[in-house]
């Protein structure tokens, strides 16, 4: 009894033991699956911490309103430089930048000129009317020609171009009746002509051949009376090609005659020549007198030469000097901006862009609450850029009172709306060697839950506005597009979504 006991009870404490290993093995088994578990848990939360975080959106349809926007620098149109003659000390400034003037008011009063440079234009001016006289009294023109240049007659390009054909026409008839008459002679003699068709003995030939023209006939008139009786074979009468000395004669009596015409339409010619040319360097040395003349009164400090007048009516949008400044010579002294002229900006845009605009069209600014409610802008002419066959300047008339000559004016030019199929916010856009590409994400499924992953899709840029892109790709639309990250992502990189994203 004792014994049974005993066995019983060593069974019992047996099963206690197995029990409880394995309760211990189950406990321990279940604390590492919970372990396992937070480990998992925090090894993913630390990892997608690690990742990127993007915000993104749908790529859908709409809406495209395109601008054009520039900059430029207002400029007047068509302004008046005014320039100071010569070298001047400014004594006063009667004007201001923005005053308006009227044509002859005082916008500078000079002081005298120096002396030096006063002497300088007055021997100047000497030497001018020098050189005119000794042009003048040359020689070269004939006592009318001079009476009428000293009154101021001038003769016009007309009336010399008239001169000169007429006289040309007279001395190449008489060049050609010279010609002919020494051909004459020379038939007569049985000599031949000159190659050129000129008197190839010239007019000392012509006088030894008269000297000697007494002995020529003699001898011609001999050899005519040996061969009428009988001497030197036939009874023909006559030497050369039915010569006689009576033609030969004449011949030489035309040539003469036509010598001393060609002289004296040769002589006439020269002197039109030279008239012409001298009256040509007296116009010109009357204008050097004028602007000597000129210089002179501005420098006198007497008249005219003491004060700076505005040459047109308009607005004074800058002034060079100061009272007691020297001017430099023929500077710019102020600019006017001439009344009834604009204020224009010029913006650059491409050809394309062009197209849709139309002269007249308004353009904003970009900061409007920079300016005044009255801000203006038309679109007033649209040329070819001279640097860019493929672009286009705007040219916009601007009416504002804050806006002033040399100012930077933003503009921006709206453009008609137009629907895409597929567009994007301009953030999305991405540009790489090969091109513009967006950023889509892509879902994956892991035993973990959802993985997104970046890839690149290649797009065509179709328009574009302030916020939004239109695009053609290889997309069936309501793609999720990446807009913005916490860094850079590359293709095929794995991302986080922001928290807020609906995805």
């Amino acid at each position: 009894m004792y014994e049974l006991d005993s066995s019983t009870e060593t069974m019992a404490a047996e099963a206690v033991r197995k029990t409880g290993r394995k309760e211990k093995i189950k406990t321990a088994i279940i604390v590492f699956l919970v372990i396992m578990l937070l480990l998992t848990f925090f090894s993913n939360t630390i990892m997608n911490r690690s990742l990127a975080e993007v915000a993104v959106q749908y790529v859908e349809p709409g809406e495209i309103s395109p601008q054009i926007r520039g900059v430029g620098t207002a400029e007047v149109e068509s302004p008046y430089n005014l320039t100071i003659s010569g070298q001047r000390t400014i004594a006063s400034v009667q004007k201001q930048v923005g005053d308006k003037v009227e044509k002859g008011d005082v916008i500078y009063k000079l002081e005298a000129g120096g002396s030096e440079e006063l002497k300088a234009a007055q021997q100047e001016l000497a030497q001018a009317k020098t050189a005119f006289e000794k042009t003048l009294f040359s020689g070269d023109l004939t006592d009318a020609e001079i009476t009428r240049i000293r009154n101021g007659e001038w003769r016009s390009e007309d009336t010399m171009q008239a001169q000169l054909a007429d006289v040309n026409s007279r001395y190449n008839a008489a060049k050609k009746s010279a010609s002919s008459a020494e051909a004459a002679v020379n038939r007569y003699s049985g000599g031949s002509s000159s190659s050129d068709g000129s008197d190839g003995l010239g007019f000392a030939g012509s006088v030894m051949m008269n000297a000697s023209g007494a002995m020529a006939r003699i001898s011609r008139l001999a050899a005519i009376l040996f061969a009428n009786t009988g001497g030197g074979g036939s009874g023909s009468g006559s030497s050369g090609s039915g010569s006689s000395p009576r033609n030969y004669e004449e011949a030489v009596k035309q040539k003469e005659k036509a010598d001393q015409t060609l002289e004296s339409v040769t002589a006439e010619r020269d002197a039109v020549l030279k008239s012409i040319s001298t009256e040509l360097d007296l116009r010109e040395q009357k204008a050097a007198i004028e602007a000597a003349q000129d210089k002179v009164d501005a420098l006198s400090g007497d008249g005219d030469g003491s004060e700076v007048t505005a040459p047109v009516t308009g607005t004074i949008i800058s002034l060079t000097y100061a009272a007691g400044e020297t001017t430099a010579e023929d500077a710019e002294a102020a600019v006017i901006q001439i009344e009834g002229k604009d204020l224009v900006v010029n913006i650059s845009c491409t050809k394309e862009e062009a197209q849709a605009l139309k002269t007249g069209q308004k353009a904003d600014p970009q900061y409007a609450w920079y300016y005044s409610s009255d801000f203006s802008a038309k679109l007033r002419s649209i040329s070819r850029s001279k640097e860019d066959k493929d672009a286009r300047i705007l040219t916009f008339t601007v009416e504002c009172q804050d806006v002033e000559p040399g100012d930077q004016v933003a503009l921006t030019v709206p453009q008609n709306s137009k629907s895409y199929d597929l567009c994007v916010p301009n953030s999305a856009i991405h540009t790489s060697n090969d091109g513009k590409f967006i950023l889509i994400v892509q879902s994956r499924q892991s035993p973990l839950g959802n993985r997104y992953i970046a890839q690149k899709v290649p797009v065509t840029v179709e328009a574009s506005d302030e916020s939004m892109t239109a695009i053609s790709a290889d997309l069936t639309g309501y793609e999720y597009v990446i807009t913005t990250s916490s860094r850079e992502v590359k293709p095929g990189e794995q991302v986080r979504l922001a928290e807020d994203a609906d995805v």
